[in-house]
């Protein structure tokens, strides 16, 4: 019954040319695949596909496509990258039949596999190459796992020879018995439906393989290897079948229909494997073997693939020679009929890389590698631009060698950076919070958005948003912000030379440098690297008026008023800590702003800023490690005010910059009273001393990590250690004015603390 529906739904889909699966709502896995290797692949799909009209280039993009909807409106052209998996993605005008995605997995004998064109294989969007060695594909690789497993195996021709002496014992017998019927799995491939013009190649399948790649490119060198050992034997006439059987499996032939071979690599990589696919007799195709003359007068590509390819199949060819025509035939039939693959074929790319990662494959293989592929190869229209790209990524994902990052022209950042570089221009640009299990998806969501609105493809989506970006990120990340102290507004250049006032390079050094404590070391704060990256890239992007020279769209005040603002809203994350939805929306609210470019306007509200500041005052900074790391950013910030007010130029970021700072309680914690006790008499109200050990008045910032017993010690032992200390850390002056340390002295700190907070931050 299934078989007649089967037939049915076929030829109605060759007459009306229309989605069978979605229009009869197929939702039967077994169904849909054996409906997809009988008519075209859209029909194993169950979304609603427009037809393409298409014409490929050597890359195999989509350069062209058109509506042939009977009354349809003309539609606007489609950009070259367009697929029928575009339907897959959020904000596509199609919908789907159904909300839940189809992953089918079908055990197949290699015979089912290479007997058609129903499975058509291509590296298009795996950024890994082929990396097989002979140690893999050949010697105790695939080839002799194979010949060991089947009939001309050692242990199979011992048992056979025994057999022919009548000396097998029973548990020989057996043994032959199942090594008749042996079958040999080769595990899973994992495998992305791709476009197939059946206009063109007929009716099959293409598939963008996501995980066995080395197993088939090597399975296609096994076959050709095997066609050409028959070639070679010309004592055997009949052996003319077997090569045409061989070639058909390696270039599946239609009549009236285009050419196609099995396996197709990356263009660079696929020079050598499409030769030695497509020759019936590869014995005048450049090998290992070849001499450098023969080398020059074949102008192939060269790549690490490419030399793999023909090793290997050189190596497979000179073992397969080893053996006669009988053994050879033996193992082909072996191989078709028992040698098994297990094909799984999800929905979308973003379910097959989960699949091949929950196999425990790909481990080191993440979502920006991903989008690599689809950078450099999939959304990249010329393959000299594909190749460029792919160099040039691969050179900024080096690790950086130049004082510990690249600066903002040139270098590597390394393959982190990158990556939360592009997370977070993604999570920008679409107004949206990533997670872990959609980053590719919204990673190209944002490619597609930039390219159809502002033009171009990849390579300069590359150069203009991924490395920009990357660059900025790796500068901030490492507190390199020397740019800005060397620049100067139009106003400082008119003041008065040899002012001592800090420039405002210098203060937007100072907010950066206390923002990047913030948000590397505070998950609260984590979400503002986002829109201080908006905000560095915005100003590294230049604009030209009127013929003049370039200006940045950002001047230097803009820069440092929207910084102060950034600045109150870390500190309103910190000490308010509003939830994660919350303050990912204040985030996305404020890149807005900046957007608009409307000005810098005010990020709290006035009762949010009266909030903020009670804050500061009963907050309990020393309470915790996490709670220490706020507050050594915190001292280490209104100490660079003092800095720079008293100072001027030059002065905080020597200040701060070159030395590790720690935070330390002038009165001893909670734990370490116990062996305190003498400190108490200090103290009236052992409670009120309790209550306030943690807050900010009795915190304070030194440059040398105290010991425990220094920690322990009295007020007028500490006291000695922070006078030395005054120079470079004016912060802790008013504490070295103070003979003793009780409740009046602490609260007067705290003052002093807070009115320093209220002064930078102008509130």
């Amino acid at each position: 019954m299934m078989k007649l529906l089967i037939s049915c739904l076929s030829l109605l889909a060759a007459i009306v040319g229309t989605n069978t699966a979605a229009a009869f709502q197929i939702n039967h896995p077994a169904a849909l695949h054996q409906l997809s290797s009988v008519v075209s692949l859209t029909t194993f799909h169950r979304r609603p596909i427009r037809p393409f009209v298409t014409s490929q280039s050597s890359s195999g993009n989509i350069l062209s496509a058109s509506n042939n909807e009977k009354g349809a409106p003309p539609s606007s052209p489609v950009p070259f990258f367009a697929s029928f998996l575009d339907s897959v993605l959020p904000g596509s005008s199609t919908t789907s039949s159904s909300s839940s995605p189809i992953t089918t997995t079908t055990r197949l004998p290699l015979g089912t596999i290479f007997d058609s064109r129903d499975y058509i294989f291509e590296v298009a969007t795996n950024v890994r190459g082929y990396e097989w060695t002979q140690k893999e594909a050949v010697d105790n690789g695939l080839l002799d796992d194979l010949i060991d497993a089947s009939p001309i195996g050692f242990n199979s021709q011992l048992l056979k020879k025994k057999a022919e002496t009548n000396t097998l014992t029973e548990e020989e017998q057996l043994a032959a018995m199942l090594l008749r019927n042996n079958d040999f799995e080769l595990g899973q491939i994992v495998l992305v439906p791709m476009e197939w013009d059946r206009d063109l190649f007929g009716l099959g399948s293409r598939y963008d393989v996501y995980d066995g790649q080395q197993r088939l490119v090597t399975l296609c060198l096994l076959f050709a290897a095997l066609r050409q050992s028959f070639v070679q034997d010309e004592n055997n006439a009949e052996n003319d079948d077997v090569v045409s059987e061989l070639h058909r499996f390696l270039n599946p032939s239609r009549s009236r229909k285009e050419d196609v071979t099995r396996m197709k690599l990356r263009p660079r990589d696929d020079q050598m494997l499409n030769k030695i696919l497509m020759a019936k007799d590869t014995r005048d195709i450049l090998l290992v073997e070849s001499t450098t003359q023969e080398k020059d007068t074949i102008n192939v590509r060269s790549s690490l693939a490419n030399e793999r390819v023909a090793e290997n199949y050189s190596r497979l060819l000179r073992r397969l020679n080893d053996y006669s025509n009988s053994d050879r035939l033996t193992l082909l039939d072996y191989i078709l009929e028992h040698v098994h693959l297990m094909a799984c074929i999800p929905e979308s790319g973003d379910i097959a890389r989960n699949l091949v990662l929950g196999q425990g494959k790909g481990m080191n293989n993440e979502s920006i590698d991903d989008f690599k592929g689809l950078v450099c190869f999939r959304y990249t229209a010329d393959e000299d631009d594909m190749y460029s790209i792919f160099d040039s990524w691969d050179e900024l994902a080096s690790q950086p060698v130049e004082d510990g990052v690249a600066s903002l022209s040139s270098g590597g950042v390394g393959r982190n950076i990158i990556s939360a570089a592009c997370l977070l221009r993604a999570a920008s640009t679409l107004q949206t919070r990533i997670s872990k299990q959609n980053q590719l998806l919204m990673m190209e969501r944002w490619l597609r958005q930039t390219i159809l609105t502002r033009g171009g493809d990849g390579k300069l989506f590359f150069e203009q948003e991924i490395r920009s970006a990357s660059l900025v990120l790796a500068s901030y990340r490492e507190g390199k912000f020397n740019s800005f102290t060397q620049e100067k507004s139009q106003e400082e250049k008119a003041a008065t030379k040899g002012a001592t006032a800090a420039t405002t390079g210098e203060m937007i050094e100072t907010r950066l440098s206390f923002l990047r404590q913030l948000t590397q070391t505070v998950s609260v704060a984590k979400d503002l690297e986002m829109v201080v990256l908006e905000l560095l890239l915005q100003r590294s992007r230049v604009k030209v008026a009127d013929g003049k020279d370039a200006s940045p769209t950002l001047t230097l005040q803009q820069l440092d008023g929207y910084l102060r603002q950034i600045e109150l809203l870390a500190m309103w994350f910190v000490l308010k800590k509003p939830s994660p939805m919350k303050r990912y929306q204040r985030c996305l609210e404020f890149m807005s702003t900046i957007r608009d470019g409307n000005g810098v306007s005010n990020v709290l509200t006035e009762e949010e800023k009266q909030i903020l500041s009670q804050r500061v005052v009963v907050h309990d900074f020393g309470k915790n490690p996490a709670e220490r790391k706020i507050a050594l950013a915190l001292l280490e910030r209104l100490n660079a005010h003092i800095v720079l007010t008293e100072n001027g130029r030059n002065a905080a970021a020597g200040a701060t910059n070159s030395i590790e700072y720690y935070v330390e309680h002038v009165l001893p914690p909670p734990e370490l009273t116990s062996k305190a006790k003498r400190l108490a008499k200090e103290w009236v109200d052992f409670e009120e001393k309790e209550k306030w050990v943690h807050r900010l008045g009795n915190l304070v910032l030194v440059s040398q990590k105290p010991t425990v017993g220094a920690k322990k010690s009295a007020f007028q032992m500490k006291k000695q250690r922070y006078e030395n200390e005054v120079e470079s850390l004016p912060l802790t002056r008013g504490l070295t004015n103070m003979e003793t340390w009780d409740n009046d002295a602490l609260m007067k700190h705290l003052t002093d603390m807070f009115t320093l907070f209220e002064n930078a931050w102008e509130l």
